[in-house]
């Protein structure tokens, strides 16, 4: 199966004793539809990685790949809040020039992505690592959506009704 192929194995967690299963889909083309899940549970276990990558004597556009992004980001958008994958920019090989292009495009989705990660290098031991740290921030953010909202600690406040005032109280 070509799917089975493009599954990884990545270590995580602390001293890296914990293993996760990447299973990668690369939409490459206009008509391809990234798999965004409606269901808020499997949108949580959801990345969406929007890859820059510029190899020695590449003579792409910055521009035109942002412009492919731009129609990603409607996609994401179309979901419902609570069923947005975690996504981020990983840069490789991005100039000055076009690091500023993918942050100023990642100003315009905020809340809706994470900072750009600009990667150094791209040998595979620089791909795992950056893999990794993705992951690990997907799982950080995969908790935190978990995690009930804390109880603050208050007072109890108690009204004063001899006033001839009416409380009402919200909890």
């Amino acid at each position: 199966n070509a799917n089975e192929k493009l599954v990884l194995f990545c270590p995580t967690g602390p001293n890296t004793k914990e293993l996760v299963r990447l299973r990668l889909h690369p939409c490459c083309g206009f008509s391809e539809s990234m798999p965004l899940q409606k269901d808020s549970p499997a949108a949580r276990s959801t990345v969406v990685v929007l890859l820059f990558w510029r190899q020695p004597g590449d003579e792409m556009e910055a521009d035109s790949i942002i412009g492919d992004w731009h129609s990603r980001m409607a996609e994401i958008n179309h979901m419902p809040s609570s069923s947005r994958p975690y996504t981020v920019i990983l840069a490789h090989g991005a100039s000055d020039a076009e690091a500023g292009k993918i942050e100023a495009f990642a100003a315009r989705h905020v809340g809706k992505m994470e900072t750009p990660k600009m990667c150094e290098g791209d040998d595979e031991e620089a791909i795992m690592e950056a893999l990794q740290e993705l992951a690990e921030a997907a799982i950080a953010w995969q908790r935190s959506a978990e995690m009930p909202a804390p109880i603050l600690e208050e007072e109890p406040h108690t009204p004063n009704l001899s006033s001839g005032s009416k409380s009402c109280v919200v909890m």
